[in-house]
């Protein structure tokens, strides 16, 4: 059956999952979508060098994307590796995050946002590394760093410093140098790129005006009617999911309980997000999909192994299926 092949920790399941990734982008990188006025305007001062990549050698681009949305899977499984809250050897999260990346054609192409989702996973290494240490932390000046350099790749990005915080009261006692180290290294690449900026004799007002343009541009996609039942069934999923955790949160270890409250904060921080700014689209996905794919995969790897979530992680991939045919 599907659920015990996919729980499993099989050598031959690190090969099927990249396989079934590179049948969900073959469609899109025969016929790449070009960048729009939204993605410019969302795209940091990094990010724009991404874009013109993704215009002047567009399948190289695509590939590239593939290829971090594979490593991007296999660092979250790396993550739970390190701190094991799904207390399971799966390899379903990484199942769950790549399909989501590569599933909605609009999101299959090499993005700013996709490196900054990077950067944010990156991120959540050094926030729950931080749970055990008794002495002063200073991951969270890296992490303040890591919102700051994804900013810059995708302007979005900078807004999950919030997430941050939120996490860090979660995961840690309060410890007000703590914070202090977030707000510095949030700071310090602007610190960086300003005084690039005075040396090069360069107006600092047009970086401002970049960053903001990503309040300004609205992201205009029509969504077709696959797209729209695989994201009402992955809504479904997550209903599931998230009515099963309720359940059991409260009877799991202390950490691990953390460390899913930091998701779900992720994953409120992320709607926000694409709600409150004009320039976010499809592709914040990419974020999305790191709290969701957890989920998920805390639900399949402990549920039972019946007809029922068989046939739910088999419509998973049916729905895929409808979105690659029907767009």
């Amino acid at each position: 059956m599907l659920l015990k092949y996919f729980n499993s920790n099989r050598l031959s399941i690190s090969v099927v999952i990249p396989v079934l990734v590179v049948l969900c982008w073959i469609p899109d990188l025969l016929n790449p979508l070009e960048p729009s006025a939204a993605d410019y305007a969302a795209a940091g001062i990094f990010g724009k060098y991404v874009i013109r990549l993704n215009e002047d050698f567009t399948v190289l681009a695509n590939v590239t994307a593939m290829i971090i949305v594979m490593i991007n899977g296999f660092m979250l499984l790396q993550l739970n590796a390190i701190h094991f809250f799904i207390t399971t050897r799966t390899q379903i999260p990484a199942l769950f995050y790549m399909l989501l990346c590569s599933t909605l054609p609009s999101g299959t192409r090499f993005m700013p946002a996709l490196i900054a989702s990077s950067l944010l996973i990156l991120l959540l290494f050094r926030i729950f590394s931080a749970y055990k240490k008794e002495s002063l932390s200073y991951n969270f000046l890296d992490a303040g760093f890591l919102i700051s350099l994804a900013g810059f790749f995708y302007v979005p990005a900078i807004l999950f410093y919030p997430f941050l915080l939120i996490a860090m009261n979660i995961i840690r006692p309060f410890v007000w140098r703590e914070w202090v180290f977030s707000l510095i290294g949030l700071l310090l690449p602007f610190l960086f790129l300003f005084a690039a900026y005075f040396l090069a004799d360069a107006s600092i007002a047009n970086f401002a005006d970049d960053m903001s343009d990503a309040f300004k541009v609205e992201q205009f996609a029509d969504a077709g009617m696959g797209s729209k039942v695989f994201a009402g069934y992955v809504a479904l999923l997550i209903l599931i999911s998230s009515v099963r955790m309720i359940r059991v949160v409260d009877n799991i270890k202390i950490q691990y309980r953390k460390i899913f409250i930091s998701f779900f904060w992720m994953f409120i921080v992320t709607i926000v997000i694409f709600f409150a700014v004009p320039a976010s689209g499809v592709e914040m996905i990419c974020f999305t999909a790191v709290p969701v794919s957890f989920l998920l995969a805390y639900y399949f790897a402990h549920c039972r192994q019946n007809w029922a979530n068989n046939a739910l992680l088999m419509l998973y991939f049916l729905s895929i299926i409808i979105v690659k045919l029907f767009g």
